[in-house]
This record gives structure tokens, sequence and C-alpha cells, in this order.
């Protein structure tokens, strides 16, 4: 067995504009490589706007990216302002490819205090319409990931979104 990732509070990123900054990642934060076989637990993830990937959160990756084996659980994120995104595990790339396999996520919990969302509490995954790279989510076990939200929940389990940026594509998910 790996290792124990816990007592995270995440990675501030500073983006231009209004409400664009984040706080990602309580565990891991990560845009490449392979997190196997460990115990990713009570991370904890707050922020005024944007919080997301309360127990890993994978960025603008080009990579191939493999989580595979982990217990992702007890994780949390929570956002005052604007949202919440993936209290497991959150994936926003322009053009990730990776495999998510064989993992145990469960009791993460994400809450948005606000007129937006609350999304994916295991799984937040985001992707554009350009992008190349395969995305694969397969024989993982999910359960008990709550959302609460003053507005908009979507996703308790898994939330996926596709995001239109002018490109012609085609989404088949397997």
């Amino acid at each position: 067995c790996g290792f124990t990732i816990q007592g995270g509070t995440g990675t501030f990123i500073s983006a231009p504009g209004e409400y664009r900054s984040a706080m990602s990642g309580g565990g891991i934060y990560m845009s490449g490589g392979k997190i196997t076989d460990n115990a990713i637990t009570n991370n904890h993830v707050r922020f005024t706007w944007n919080a997301s990937g309360g127990g890993i959160n994978v960025i603008e990756s080009d990579h191939n990216v493999v989580i595979r084996n982990n217990k992702i659980y007890q994780n949390s994120n929570y956002s005052d302002t604007i949202y919440t995104k993936g209290a497991g595990i959150n994936i926003c790339s322009v053009d990730w490819s990776g495999l998510v396999e064989n993992n145990l996520i469960h009791n993460n919990y994400g809450y948005t205090e606000s007129q937006y969302k609350s999304m994916g509490g295991g799984l937040g995954i985001s992707r554009w319409s350009s992008c190349t790279g395969q995305a694969i989510i397969r024989n993982n076990k999910i359960y008990k990931n709550t959302l609460e939200g003053d507005s908009i929940t979507c996703g308790g389990g898994i939330m996926g979104s596709y995001h239109y940026d002018g490109a012609s594509a085609d989404l088949h998910p397997i």
C-alpha cells in the first residue's frame, strides 16, 4: 500500500478577472503523473469563490494521468460565493487524457452557500470540445457522496460537463 494523504487545505490559484481565483486540490494538486494505491482522506478545501478537488485536483493537463486503486473518502469542498466541484476528485482540462480506475470514492461532501452550483460529489470532470485526448472512467465504486447548496446541485456521484469552444467534436461516453 502507498501513502495516507490527509489534512490538506488546497493550493491557491490566482487568475485574472472577478471570481476566477480558486482553492484546489486539498490532498493532491497535479497536472500529470500517476496516483496509485493511496488513501486520500480528510482534506478540506474552503474558499470564498471556487473550491474544487477536495481529495485530488487535476488541472490543465496535456499529460497522461492515471488515478488507480485509491481510497478517496471524507474530503470536502466549501464555497460561500461561487461553486464547488469534485469533492473527491476534480478534473478540469482543455486536453486531458487519462484513466480513473478501480478507486473507492465515498463519503465526500460539497457545499455552496450561494446562487451558483455544487457539482460532482464523488467525481467532477470538465473537458473542452477541442479536446483530442481520451478520458476513461471505469470500475470505480462511487457511493454516499453528498452535495448541498442554496441553489443548484448536480452529480452527487459523478458530474461531467463538456464546454463548447468552437471546435467540432463528438462526445462518446463508454
